[in-house]
This record gives C-alpha cells, structure tokens and sequence, in this order.
C-alpha cells in the first residue's frame, strides 16, 4: 500500500524549530505519512513567490499529495484557514491568494473550522503547527474535505498570478521569484505568448533594460549578456550569462515586465 505523502512549502527557514514541529503534529496524527521539503526558504511574507513555487512543484508530484503551504502574513487575523482539492491534489493554506496559481474552475475549497481537526489550544501566531499541520495530516488520513469543514464560494486571488494584456502587441507581466542563480522568474507562461512567438520582433523590458529576442540556452548569449528565455518551468526568464540578473538590474519580486512584438 503506498505510503500518504505530505509535501511541504513554508517561509520558516532552517534555523528554528517551526517544520520540525508541524512535521512531530502531523506524525502524531498520521504515523504512516511520508513528507517531503518542497523548500522552507520562501521569503518571509511573500505570498506571490510562494504562489509561483507551489505551482511549478505540484504537476511532479503523483496524486493524491497533500500539500501544505504555509506563509501566512494575516495569522491571527480573520482570514480563512483553507483545504482544497485542486484536480487530484489536495491542499491546505491560508485563504491569501497562495492558491492562485494552482487554481481551476472545478476546484473545491472548505473553511477548516472545525475544533476537532485542529490541535486543542490554538495560538495567535503558530496556525501552522495548530490548524494547517493537524488539517493536512488528517486529509492525509483518509478524512474528506467535508468533514473539516464547510464548502467555501471563492478564494482569494493574487494580482500577480496572471499577465494582462495591454494591448493586441504588449503583455504586461511580472517578476514573482528571483532563484539562487540571480535569474528573474515571470509570470508569463509559453501559451500568454503565443501571438508573439510568430512575430518576428519581440522585446522583453524590465528594470530599465529591452532585451530583444529570446534564447533557447544560455551559451546562445555571450558572457555577461542580458538574456530572456523560457525556463524548465515553463516561464518567461530574464538571466545574465554566468552572473546575476537580479544584481545587474536592481529588481525585486513584483517588477514589472513588459513583452512586445
């Protein structure tokens, strides 16, 4: 019988105890459950890039994976404490647009309201060792999304989980990750680019930069060269050659990116 398997995203870190807590919660609730660290090295608070990570990590993951997500600015406050069901993936997060990426219309999402799936004392400031850990060990368990809660109509939604377009030639996008490397990771994705890829100019502009053209590999640029390329994601990427996009151009997650043609 194959083993539940727990997949884990935060913006805690390494240097305290927070997921090797949630993980003894979950473990408690669930012996059989297998996790694994999508990463914990999220920037504090940073829902969007969180958003974006979660994305491109849930299609290698075989289903049934829970996936527990936890950055979470607004804990304690009113926001809702989610489980959803997004294709064959289940998933668990605070209602904050950490979902917005991951989103489709047949998606079903319940408020996690009920005391008996969270831990007996819930703190201000801890919701993910208290309500999101116990939550997704029970999902983990076999427990349906309905026993934990009642259906919810909408979640929230991130302005930055999609481009828009501003005109038949121009998308306006945006950086939501910034990877080890330095390399600016967008929000644009092969199919919001189809026009353009049968014009026969495009331009990429971000940071005070026009970048024209895109690359396949990064040995098609010279070093040091700005490029743009898509990325194994999926995603429209701007990189310099053997150094450090981010760095060179000054840009921060939320930059935004204009493609033209």
């Amino acid at each position: 019988m194959t083993r539940p398997l727990i997949a884990l995203l935060t913006d805690f870190g390494q240097t305290d105890t927070y997921v090797g807590v949630m993980k003894g919660v979950m473990r408690s609730i669930c012996p059989e459950a297998d996790f694994i660290d999508l990463t914990h090295g999220v920037r504090p608070q940073a829902v969007a890039q969180a958003a974006f990570l979660l994305s491109v990590s849930v299609p290698h993951f075989p289903h049934g994976t829970v996936f527990l997500s936890v950055v979470d600015p607004g804990v304690g406050s009113d926001r809702a404490a989610l489980a959803a069901r997004v294709g064959e993936h289940l998933f668990v997060a605070p209602d904050n647009g950490l979902l917005s990426m991951v989103w489709r219309e047949d998606a079903e999402a319940h408020s996690l309201i009920r005391s008996e799936y969270r831990l007996p004392q819930v703190s201000a400031t801890f919701h993910g060792r208290d309500i999101f850990a116990p939550a997704a060990a029970h999902l983990a368990a076999g427990v349906s999304l309905a026993n934990l809660g009642p259906r919810v109509a909408e979640i929230e939604r991130l302005a930055l989980a999609h481009p828009s377009p501003v005109s038949a030639t121009i998308l306006r996008g945006a950086v939501v990750h910034i990877d080890h490397f330095g390399n600016l990771v967008t929000n644009i994705r092969t199919g919001d680019l189809a026009p353009a890829l049968r014009a026969s100019r495009i331009t990429v502009q971000t940071g005070g930069a026009e970048i024209t053209g895109l690359r396949v590999t990064y040995s098609e640029a010279n070093e040091g060269e700005l490029l743009a390329h898509w990325g194994s994601s999926g995603h429209l990427e701007i990189a310099v050659r053997g150094g450090c996009a981010s760095g060179r151009l000054a840009v921060d997650i939320g930059e935004p990116v204009l493609v033209r043609w």
